[in-house]
């Protein structure tokens, strides 16, 4: 907020938005922090077996660092500095999207056969 002031523009007060995208399940760097990992088992491809997101704390730049098991592609890495990392119940190209920090939605791209990052701003 700000106010007139003989002129001048002046700060009353000032906010900031901390909400984040809901995920059907996440992990975080501060839980992280006390525990060596945690895996979260999810259907990401749809093709009704478990895929296995195995997340430990990436201690250098305080973030969450990630190998993502697919029953169908394989493994890859999912490290970009986060601080959390979700499944989100959306789907793009027929695969969950997975959320970074509070906002940054991971797609899957179809060609590329991995997660492709876009920032979402609020």
């Amino acid at each position: 907020e700000l106010e007139l002031v003989d002129g001048k523009l002046r700060l009353i007060s000032k906010s900031s938005n901390t909400a984040m995208i809901h995920a059907a399940m996440q992990v975080t760097s501060e839980e992280l922090k006390t525990t060596d990992n945690k895996t979260l088992e999810y259907d990401l491809d749809l093709d009704g077996k478990p895929d296995r997101l195995t997340c430990s704390y990436w201690e250098r730049w305080g973030a969450v660092s990630c190998s993502l098991n697919f029953s169908k592609y394989g493994e890859q890495m999912i490290s970009g500095g986060c601080n959390r990392i979700g499944i989100l119940p959306t789907m793009t190209n027929k695969m969950h999207d997975l959320v970074c920090d509070r906002s940054d939605i991971l797609s899957w791209d179809r060609e590329k056969l991995q997660y492709a990052g876009q920032t979402i701003s609020y």
